[in-house]
């Protein structure tokens, strides 16, 4: 049975990135950030989470790539705005099958803050 762990944060730059790289190695957990923003001035959270030095832990994990990326560094819904081809709907996600998993433990972390806006609805 596949272990879901949701990371999110009261806001951006509450340090929801660093806790899911802790999180990654220590439970030896895959990654996935399914929505990632503000790509006009930051590599993206998968990317950090990549850089982790796994020669402390030994560790290698699975990294997902995000469902939807944008550039603008705004909630989903706000970048949106910017890039009218993308147009998030819930039933767009589907959590990575446990067949992909290399372990039994899954980290998703979230956009922005609890009750940052995914969907325009």
């Amino acid at each position: 049975m596949t272990k879901i762990i949701f990371v999110t944060g009261t806001g951006t730059d509450v340090g929801k990135t660093f806790i899911s790289a802790l999180l990654v190695h220590r439970l030896k957990a895959d990654y996935w950030k399914p929505v990632q923003t503000g790509l006009e001035c930051d590599t993206g959270d998968t990317r950090t989470v990549s850089m982790f030095p796994t020669e402390l832990t030994g560790w290698k994990p699975k990294l997902f790539p995000p469902r939807f990326q944008f550039k603008k560094p705004l909630s989903p819904y706000n970048a949106m705005e910017f890039e009218s081809d993308i147009d998030i709907e819930l039933e767009d996600f589907c959590i990575p099958s446990t067949d992909d998993l290399q372990n039994d433990v899954l980290v998703v972390e979230g956009a922005g803050g609890l009750f940052v806006p995914i969907t325009k609805s």
